[in-house]
């Protein structure tokens, strides 16, 4: 019974050991030898929620996201109440493209301890992954609500036009530009929605625009946006003719 207990003991200790030489390889960025230590120690003691959740996160360093998935729902059953892993268990779902299983984990780790605002962020980003667009649009402009990002806004817009919604994606495309924030993708997004909008002759001027910003790319687009090109300038000689 001594030697039971006392095995026990060594083995917990040893776990624990593992545990912090894991902690301390990953933060120096030697994530093989963080993976052997961490799965070593979660070995020994199974039911260690932190070993497999810090895990998770060395395999996720390394791009080993199936196996990360996999410690995140681990840790989770170990503790269904630690919100950080249903938020990185979702960052990693998305970035498997498993955008649906992503959102449903945000979903998880939102009315906890957490800040409200990255889950939102990241939420967002699967939305309009999945093609969620005016859900997107409702955590993007929360997110918006609290930080004024550009990036954001434009994916913002990008929702918006995708709901055919082109006055308001052409309202944050104007916000952008006002406060100087031009780019060939800002272009791009005033260039279809005023083209959809019907606003031929403007959308034209805005492609010659993108163009004399940046040449390469505007040829690239030239080719990629060559039937809403055309239908603009024939939709012009229409009205001239007339």
């Amino acid at each position: 019974m001594t030697s039971s207990i006392s095995d026990q003991k060594t083995s917990s200790d040893r776990a624990e050991q593992l545990f912090y030489q894991g902690i301390e390889e990953m933060n120096s960025g030697r994530l093989q030898e963080a993976e052997t230590a961490l799965a070593e120690s979660l070995q020994l003691e199974p039911a260690h929620c932190s070993t497999a959740f810090n895990l998770a996160i060395c395999h996720v360093r390394q791009g080993n996201y199936t196996c990360a998935l996999e410690l995140f729902e681990r840790t989770i059953e170990l503790d269904p109440t630690l919100s950080t892993a249903y938020f990185y268990a979702g960052k990693t779902a998305a970035l498997m493209n498993n955008y649906e299983d992503a959102i449903t984990y945000f979903d998880r780790s939102l009315n906890s301890e957490l800040p409200e605002l990255p889950v939102r962020i990241a939420r967002a980003l699967a939305l309009q992954a999945h093609g969620r667009m005016a859900d997107a649009v409702a955590d993007f402009t929360f997110v918006l609500e609290q930080e004024d990002n550009v990036a954001y806004r434009i994916n913002r817009a990008t929702c918006l036009m995708g709901m055919h919604d082109f006055n308001r994606a052409l309202e944050d495309i104007d916000t952008l530009h006002k406060d100087g924030e031009v780019s060939v993708e800002t272009l791009v997004i005033q260039f279809l929605s005023l083209k959809h909008l019907d606003c031929n002759h403007e959308a034209l001027q805005v492609f010659e625009q993108l163009q004399q910003l940046d040449p390469d790319r505007g040829e690239q687009l030239q080719a990629s946006l060559a039937e809403e090109l055309e239908e603009a300038r024939s939709a012009i000689n229409t009205i001239a003719k007339g």
